[in-house]
């Protein structure tokens, strides 16, 4: 019974070990078939017709990017093309980088900063055009312009590039020369179609400039300066939280058309923004240049120069 018992006891280890044996083979049978099932679906990956390349360097106007082309058939011109709403095709912009197939590079230039793209390849199988195969589509963002700082002292306010232009003139009580109300008129008549609309540049050493009307210049009605571009001084009452503004005033006070009070006068300053320098000052008229002899206000708004 003893050796029976044994034989048996022999027989089933002999049979599990078989059973192992088994079960591994078929885990690797199963691993290699994952294996050749992955690798097939990368070679079909590989294999379409035409990839489009991901877009490299990208800059503020430009961009790299390109094709792959695993087509026989493609014996017509290839590129890419390009738009900004998505699905791109030969009807937007498209660049022409070659014939046949092959594996080819595209440098897109004269993009606008900050804007999103959508690239697709293509190729044709004849030189006619009618026959379009498109890649894949990849989007891509073209790094914007950073905004210039905004002016925030009172000195990089008023010492804008662009300079000032006056848009509005108001005074209190009105103010009539012998060529008619002059600040009522001021908007219809005197600034368009004479050169009160100067431009006035403010320099950080403490002067200014006044260029002569880009509109209409006229030598006979100069109300301001003359043709020649002129210099004036300012001055803030206080840098840093100003008050007032000191400077020459291009604004005519007699009633020659020619001349200005070269006379530098204290302005309160309304506001002073990116937008909008307003000021006003008070000017005396004890000369009978106006109807009314006596003291009169007048408010100015200049916006900046375009």
């Amino acid at each position: 019974m003893a050796a029976k018992s044994s034989i048996s006891g022999e027989y089933i280890i002999q049979k599990e070990g078989r059973i192992h044996s088994i079960l591994i083979v078929a885990a690797f049978i199963c691993i290699a078939a994952i294996c050749v099932f992955i690798t097939a679906g990368c070679n079909r990956e590989n294999m379409k017709p035409i990839t489009t390349k991901q877009v490299v360097e990208i800059t503020t106007t430009s961009a790299k990017t390109g094709g792959i082309i695993n087509a026989n058939n493609a014996g017509g011109p290839h590129g890419v093309c390009l738009n900004t709403t998505g699905t791109p095709t030969l009807d937007d912009y498209h660049t022409l980088d070659g014939y046949g197939p092959c594996e080819y590079n595209t440098e897109l230039t004269d993009l606008e900063p900050g804007t999103t793209y959508y690239v697709r390849a293509y190729y044709c199988s004849n030189t006619h055009y009618d026959d379009v195969t498109y890649g894949n589509e990849v989007s891509f963002t073209t790094v914007p312009v950073p905004e210039p700082p905004e002016p925030h002292t009172p000195l990089e306010l008023l010492t804008i590039p662009s300079g000032w232009v006056l848009s509005e003139a108001t005074s209190s009580p009105s103010y009539v020369l012998s060529y008619g109300a002059f600040v009522e008129d001021l908007m219809h008549g005197y600034l368009f179609d004479f050169e009160i609309d100067d431009i006035i540049r403010f320099s950080s050493d403490g002067t200014h400039s006044v260029e002569p009307s880009y509109i209409i210049p006229s030598e006979d009605f100069d109300y301001g300066y003359t043709q020649e571009t002129s210099l004036g001084q300012w001055h803030f009452d206080n840098p840093d939280n100003p008050a007032y503004l000191y400077m020459q005033i291009p604004f005519i006070y007699g009633e020659n058309p020619n001349t200005y009070d070269p006379a530098i006068e204290e302005c309160r300053i309304i506001s002073l923004t990116t937008d909008m320098l307003k000021i006003s000052f008070t000017y005396i008229d004890d000369e009978y240049k106006n109807a009314t002899k006596g003291y009169y206000t007048f408010t100015l708004t200049y916006v900046p120069a375009r």
